[in-house]
């Protein structure tokens, strides 16, 4: 105890400046100094303290909280200039969101001003500053703003709002902006015309009436018809404002409607025989224009049936070319020759003649065109020039010849045609070219490989020489019989020496083949154990073999089947092996290339989650498809990469993305575990894990990651929960159990003390039992309601008490009360003191109340049930119908106070009043009565 004496805490220090000394140690980043901070900013008496505490913190919504609660006017007007700066400094750590939530829920009229005139970038939130406005609601400050500082826009949408023409007429007076003057005027234009409706509906309706009635003097049929309904449909509308008008007036605009409607039309009726003749004339101009088209579209589908049709027209194209000019035909016929110029029909009537012998002969052009057309199918199905054998030549020959044929029967040859043609007769003259060329150059590969050839025999590398003679042997049978010819000697001089070479060759064969054939017999009969291996040693015998060559005997070929034999043996689990392999690869490619084309059929307005998951599921296929060979892996690795690119650019966007969100729960997460508070701290993290859920995956780069960090904080922030949940229990059960020995000792107490202070207490233990809401048990719920209806009942009785001392003073005042004035002298102090307050003023000012003192006092006695004499049944009678009555019709009760009121307002008792005084202490003393019965049954 004297330790913490000596050592306390300078913060706790009495010295301001020693406080103000601690304050520069502590650390608003640890929890204990925050909170000592904190102590300091809203609880010190110094405003030096306070100042250097909110300082040290440095949050503005400290700063914004004790502008709103400071007292002491300089902390008060730090704090205003603190906000204020924030919100107004472009620099300031506040988001733009949290500006905008201030200026909207908590700043000034003041502050919002100058946050309108200083921010200019603000200007161009037109919904904010609108929503400002509308929050300082002054005239005079808007039309500031409007002149100062509103863009064209924002004053687009505050005249808008403006319904005060006298307002809209200021600000007209002092704009400058001629776009905005229009607004304002067609704003106080519309204002001005919702007032003038009337004016404008009969105005208008009169103008529709009077052209309606001059339509009777206008002699164009057409146009009295047309104008007719346009003034009868403006009418109607005009009618639907007739609301605005005296019943009269629309009554007499209807009137003159009807009139008037009904003389155009018997002015249309006299007009309409003149109008159909000159509309039979100009019916037949139009036909003859109908059928001048109909030519020019029935010219446009042959000619297209014949030059771009002609060889895959169908019956349909057929039909819509004979439909084009059946139209023309009828077209034509429907034309009068007395209505038109007969030359006209003539000329048109030689086109039809035309267009139908056209059609007619079309089949057999169609014919001509259809072979025509396969010959050039066929030309471009032949193989390219380049790998044609000779059958192709001669089939391409032949071609040629029949398109010449075809062509000179054709009446026109389709230009598009023409042009393919060419072009692959272009490609079959340019290979006959490249092949003479290819020749010269086989040519001279065959002589360059004799003479290296002849160099190896020369140097004596035999060996050498055959391999190489066998490929020469090759190329020389490829060249064609012209070219040979030119080389024969030369080759069969080579040829001689290497037949030379391999008869010595045969003299060292013939002991090494039969040891080599005994190993392929060996390899034959084993079981293989590794399939590689054995079709490795295949290839070394079969080289081994082949480097010996023939030996000339009549036993070799016999050897060498035997050789082959069982080679071919040997292989045949390896060829069974190597085609299962193939036809996995072949399954495999199959699959790769079909998931490429699923990449590439990928919908691009697909959502992210959609098109991640597609991507996905394909990359696991893609994993686990089979092998390939390396050459077909790398062609298909780029089509997939290539395919998977754009896709792979928006899901990194969208991993990102969702990076980001789940990095800002976990800073969410991290806050709520590192704040003081956690009241609301499990709620709002269950609200962060359920938006965890809804955030789609990171990426696999980091989703376990981010999973893992999230997780860790929540853990130990539900664990920091049960351990403060679990310490606030344990202090609620003992408020909990304090509570219950108050409430036992206040219902000890309430027969004794004053009801109000015991109202009071039981106000203070209620509002502690609500503290605890949820803890507190139903036994001291139920102590507390029985307490308060203890309250209630004691207050009742003394109101009763009070109520019969009342009564009880009443009678002992008027035995006192003999003069009306200075009744208060009269009647003793605390008997007048006792008094209901109204009877008090009732003894001092004596009003003359409607009824006499008799007709009151009857009323007295039926009020309280008291029998009243027998001289006053007659009145009693009267009193019980007039109090009847007033129940009935105005629902009142007559209060035995009231009447005792009206009685005492008549002043002191006369001596012709005496018995009127003596039924007047019967009745009180029944009232008295009355009162005690009442508190009998109260239970006291």
């Amino acid at each position: 105890m004297i330790f913490s004496r000596i050592f306390s805490p300078s913060h706790t220090s009495a010295n301001p400046k020693v406080r103000l000394q601690a304050i520069a140690k502590l650390s608003p980043e640890k929890p204990a100094d925050k909170s000592v901070l904190h102590e300091l900013a809203f609880n010190d008496d110094s405003t030096e303290v306070t100042l250097a505490a909110l300082d040290k913190l440095n949050s503005f919504a400290l700063w914004q909280k004790m502008s709103q609660i400071a007292r002491d006017p300089i902390v008060k007007k730090r704090a205003e200039q603190h906000v204020e700066s924030a919100i107004l400094e472009e620099n300031s750590r506040l988001s733009l969101q949290e500006k905008r939530n201030y200026l909207l829920q908590s700043a000034s009229p003041g502050m919002l001003r100058k946050v309108l005139m200083q921010k200019e970038a603000l200007h161009d939130d037109a919904d904010l500053v609108m929503q400002l406005l509308n929050k300082i609601n002054k005239s005079d400050f808007l039309q500031q703003y409007f002149l100062t500082y509103a863009s064209a826009g924002l004053k687009q949408r505050i005249i808008a709002t403006v319904d005060d023409i006298d307002f809209l007429q200021k600000l007209q007076r002092k704009e400058q902006d001629s776009n905005v003057i229009a607004l304002i005027e067609q704003r106080i234009a519309h204002l001005q015309a919702l007032v003038q409706k009337p004016q404008i509906v009969e105005r208008d309706t009169t103008l529709v009436l009077s052209k309606m009635q001059a339509l009777t003097e206008k002699m164009n049929f057409p146009e009295v018809k047309s104008r007719h309904a346009q003034l009868t449909q403006d009418y109607q509308q005009l009618a639907e404002d007739f609301s605005f008008l005296d019943n009269l007036v629309a009554d007499n605009f209807r009137d003159k409607y009807r009139r008037i409607s009904a003389a155009i039309e018997r002015h249309s009726e006299r007009l309409r025989p003149r109008w159909e003749a000159e509309e039979a004339k100009r019916v037949a101009q139009q036909r003859l224009q109908e059928a001048q088209e109909a030519r020019a579209a029935a010219q446009d589908n042959v000619n297209c049936l014949f030059n771009e049709r002609l060889s895959d027209a169908t019956i349909a194209d057929v039909e819509t070319a004979n439909a084009s000019v059946r139209n023309f035909e009828r077209a034509l016929s429907g034309i009068s020759a007395s209505d038109v110029d007969r030359a006209e029909i003539v000329k048109l009537s030689e086109v039809v003649a035309s267009l139908l012998g056209k059609m007619d002969n079309f089949s057999a052009q169609q014919q001509a065109g259809i072979r025509l057309k396969q010959i050039l199918d066929t030309a471009k199905e032949l193989p390219q020039a380049a790998q044609a054998s000779e059958d192709d030549w001669q089939q391409w020959r032949a071609l040629e010849t029949r398109w010449k044929e075809t062509c000179s029967v054709l009446l026109h040859l389709p230009e598009q045609w023409q042009n393919e043609w060419r072009e692959i007769q272009s490609s079959w003259q340019s290979v006959v070219k490249e092949q003479q060329a290819e020749q010269e150059q086989d040519l001279r590969i065959c002589r360059k490989q004799l003479s290296i050839i002849n160099n190896l025999i020369d140097n004596g590398r035999f060996r050498v020489a055959m391999g190489k003679f066998n490929q020469l042997a090759e190329n020389f049978a490829a060249l064609p019989a012209s070219a040979q010819s030119s080389l024969s000697r030369r080759f069969e001089q080579t040829k001689e020496q290497i037949e030379r070479l391999e008869g010595w060759q045969n003299y060292i064969a013939k002991p090494r083949k039969p040891a080599l054939l005994a190993q392929a017999e060996a390899l034959a009969d084993a079981v293989p154990e590794d399939v590689h291996a054995r079709a490795e040693n295949i290839k070394l015998l079969r080289q081994q073999w082949q480097s010996l060559g023939s030996t000339g005997d009549d036993g070799d070929e016999k050897l060498n089947l035997q050789f082959d034999e069982n080679l071919e043996k040997a292989f045949v689990p390896c060829r069974e092996y190597f085609a299962k392999q193939d036809e996995l690869r072949e399954q495999a490619k199959t699959q790769r290339i079909a998931l490429i084309e699923y990449l590439e059929s990928l919908a691009e307005d697909s959502s992210e989650a959609e098109l991640h998951r597609s991507l996905e599921s394909a990359k696991k296929q893609w994993r686990s498809a089979g092998q390939v060979d390396r050459q077909t892996y790398e062609k298909l690795r780029k089509r997939w990469e290539s395919a998977l690119a754009p896709h792979a650019d928006r899901i990194a966007a969208w991993h990102q993305q969702n990076k980001q969100k789940k990095q800002a729960l976990i800073e969410k997460v991290k806050v709520l575990l590192e704040s003081n508070s956690l009241d609301h701290a499990g709620e709002q993290a269950r609200l962060y894990q359920e938006a965890w859920k809804d955030v789609a995956s990171a990426g696999r780069r980091h989703e376990a990651k981010l999973w893992r960090a999230f997780k860790e904080l929540n853990d130990a922030l539900f664990t920091k929960l049960k351990q403060e949940r679990q310490a606030k229990n344990n202090a609620i059960s003992d408020s909990v159990a304090s509570l219950a020995e108050k409430v036992d000792l206040l219902k000890g107490k309430l027969p004794t003390q004053p009801v109000s202070e015991s109202e009071a207490q039981l106000a203070q233990l209620e509002a502690q039992a609500r503290e605890h809401s949820g803890k507190v048990s139903y036994q001291l719920n139920a102590q507390l309601r029985q307490v308060s209806q203890q309250i209630e009942a004691v207050r009742q009785e003394q109101e009763l008490e009070q109520k019969f001392a009342r009564l009880d003073a009443l009678l002992e005042a008027l035995e006192h009360w003999q003069q009306p004035q200075n009744a208060a002298e009269q009647i003793p102090q605390d008997c007048y003191q006792r008094l209901d307050k109204r009877w008090q003023q009732a003894f001092l000012m004596q009003n003359t109340p409607s009824h006499n003192r008799a007709w009151l006092t009857t009323m007295l006695e039926v009020t309280l049930g008291v029998v009243s004499p027998q001289s006053a049944a007659s009145q009693r009678q009267d009193v019980q119908l007039a109090l009847m009555t007033a129940k009935l019709e105005k629902g009142e009760s007559t209060r035995a106070e009231d009447v005792i009121e009206a009685w005492l307002s008549h002043g002191p008792v006369k001596a012709d009043e005496k018995p009127l005084l003596e039924r007047f202490r019967l009745a009180v003393t029944a009232y008295q009565e009355l009162v005690v019965q009442e508190k009998g049954e109260q239970g006291w």
